[in-house]
């Protein structure tokens, strides 16, 4: 039985994503000694639909550049940035904690 995890869809997690997105690709390069400090985001050649959609998402120039217009087809991007945000979700949201 599949198990599924909500989606963090809470206020600027688009945005979020999308530095989540461009950090992880920017950590791919090489620092000048050689080494990677952080992880990275390998998108390799067989990730034909990603790198078909992704990589041409035009910024909302309209509203926030920091986003995509919502006309645009991000199904992959979105499930990239869900990916990706996963690990950084707080471990607990809203409630008082008692011990």
């Amino acid at each position: 039985k599949p198990i599924f995890e909500p989606a963090d869809k809470s206020p600027g997690s688009r945005v979020q994503g999308w530095q989540s997105i461009r950090g992880r690709l920017i950590a791919t390069i090489p620092r000048p000694h050689g080494g990677r400090e952080n992880p990275g985001l390998y998108i390799t050649s067989n990730c034909v639909h990603w790198i078909q959609t992704v990589r041409v998402l035009p910024r909302d120039l309209d509203g926030n550049p920091e986003d995509v217009p919502d006309r645009v087809e991000d199904h992959l991007a979105d499930a990239t940035k869900y990916l990706l945000r996963r690990d950084t979700k707080p471990a607990i949201r809203s409630g008082r904690v008692t011990f």
